[in-house]
């Protein structure tokens, strides 16, 4: 298990997400499924974990 980062999970909906970043919820989903699979984020129980801090920011950052 990860170790636990302050701050480092989320609650919100996909719909709240994609608004804050101003992009739709179809996107967000996509974006999750593909962070989830890269082994980047972890979701579970309506949250978003992040399961590796510098390997998402090294991917966000390439984008």
């Amino acid at each position: 298990m990860p170790r636990r980062i302050r701050g480092a999970d989320h609650r919100s909906t996909q719909q709240v997400l994609a608004r804050q970043l101003g992009t739709t919820r179809e996107v967000v989903a996509r974006l999750i499924q593909e962070f989830v699979g890269a082994g980047l984020l972890r979701t579970g129980r309506g949250r978003l974990y992040i399961a590796d801090l510098f390997g998402l920011r090294r991917v966000v950052t390439e984008r």
